[in-house]
C-alpha cells in the first residue's frame, strides 16, 4: 500500500463558499500556500494527539507510532491545489485490510509482551520457536530463553511475540481529522491572512 494524499483545491465542491470567496481575494497559489500549511498542521496534530492516547495492549512503554506520522507528512502546493502526503501507515489505518508478511517471510510476529512492543523480532537476542497444537490448530510463539545453572540454554517461559500467517485490520474513520474540522482550518487560515496580504499588494 503507497502514502495517503489529501488533495483539496479551492475550485472544488468541496470549498465553501466563504473559503472560496477568501481564495479568490488572495490569489490562486498563494491561497492553496496558506491552505497546504494550514491543512498540514491540522493532521499532524491530530496526530500528535492520537499518540497520547494509550496504546491498545495497555503496555507502559511508548512507540509513538502516531508521532513518527506526524513527522513523515509534509504539504505541497500548485495554483489549482493543496496536497497533504502521510506515509503509507496512514494509508492503511485508514483503509483497513489484510497485513501479510513481507517478501522472504513467513510470518508476522505480534508483541505480546511489554518487553517486546516496538521492538522486532529480529532485535531480540535468545528468542526460541516453540510449536504447539495441530493442523488448523496449530499455533507458534517466541519465547525469551535464560540461562540454566549447568550453562545450558533454556525457556524462561516468558512468550514476546506471537506468530501468525496475517492480520486483518478494521478501517478506521479516526485515522484522519473530519472533513469539518479540516475546512475549519482552511477558513481560519485563509481568514487570519488575508487582510494582511491585500494590504501587501
Amino acid at each position: 500500500m503507497s502514502s495517503l494524499s489529501l488533495q483539496f483545491s479551492l475550485a472544488g465542491d468541496s470549498a465553501r463558499p466563504a473559503i472560496q470567496g477568501l481564495a479568490a481575494r488572495i490569489g490562486g497559489r498563494q491561497a492553496h500556500e496558506l491552505l497546504a500549511a494550514a491543512l498540514l498542521r491540522k493532521v499532524q496534530e491530530h496526530f500528535q494527539e492520537r499518540d497520547q492516547t494509550p496504546n491498545r495492549n495497555r503496555f507502559p512503554n511508548r512507540s509513538h507510532f502516531w508521532s513518527k506520522l506526524a513527522l513523515g507528512t509534509h504539504a505541497t502546493a500548485t495554483d489549482s491545489e493543496a496536497i497533504v502526503t502521510m506515509p503509507y501507515p496512514v494509508a492503511q489505518k485508514y483503509y483497513g485490510g489484510v497485513i501479510k508478511p513481507g517478501p522472504g517471510k513467513k510470518a508476522l510476529a505480534i508483541p505480546v509482551n511489554a518487553a517486546a512492543y516496538g521492538r522486532l523480532a529480529r532485535g531480540f537476542k535468545g528468542l526460541k520457536l516453540v510449536r504447539s497444537g495441530k493442523g488448523s490448530n496449530r499455533s507458534a510463539v517466541l519465547v525469551a530463553i535464560g540461562e540454566a545453572k549447568n550453562g545450558q540454554k533454556r525457556a524462561v517461559g516468558e512468550v514476546m511475540f506471537i506468530l501468525v500467517k496475517q492480520v486483518v485490520q478494521k478501517a478506521d474513520p479516526h485515522t484522519l481529522p473530519s472533513d469539518s474540522a479540516l475546512l475549519s482550518a482552511a477558513y481560519e487560515e485563509l481568514n487570519a491572512n488575508a487582510e494582511a496580504i491585500l494590504e501587501a499588494l
